[in-house]
C-alpha cells in the first residue's frame, strides 16, 4: 500500500451508503470503497466518523486507519452490514477493536 495522504483538517468523515454491490454479488478480489478510501487516507485530528461497514476488507481498513491516526474521535457510528446472521460474536469484534483504537469516543453509534 502507498504512503497515506495526510488531511490535517479533516474532522468529519462519512461513507454510509455506495452504490456497489455488497459481496457475495461483488468480485471477492475487488477492494471496497471504505477500504480504499480508509487505506488512502490518514487524519489525526477526525472527530466524527460514520462509516457502512459491508465487506471484510472495510473493517480490516477501519483498524489500519484508526491505529495509523490515532484521531481524537468524539463521535462513532458503524453500520455493520458484512457479518452474516448469527455470528454476533464477530459483531462484537469489529466493535470492541473499533474502540480501543479510540477510548476518546463519547457517541456511539452501533447498527449490526
Amino acid at each position: 500500500m502507498p504512503d497515506a495522504n495526510c488531511f490535517p483538517l479533516l474532522r468529519t468523515l462519512r461513507i454510509t451508503r455506495t452504490k456497489e454491490p455488497p459481496p457475495p454479488a461483488r468480485e471477492a478480489h475487488f477492494t471496497s470503497l471504505v477500504a480504499v478510501v480508509l487505506n488512502s487516507i490518514t487524519s489525526n485530528v477526525l472527530t466524527t466518523l460514520d462509516l457502512y461497514l459491508y465487506s471484510l476488507d472495510a473493517h480490516q481498513a477501519l483498524g489500519d486507519f484508526l491505529t495509523r491516526s490515532s484521531p481524537p474521535l468524539e463521535s462513532l457510528s458503524l453500520d455493520v452490514r458484512f457479518v452474516m446472521a448469527g455470528q454476533e460474536v464477530e459483531r462484537e469484534m469489529v466493535l470492541a477493536g473499533a474502540l480501543s483504537c479510540v477510548p476518546s469516543v463519547r457517541k456511539l453509534r452501533y447498527r449490526g
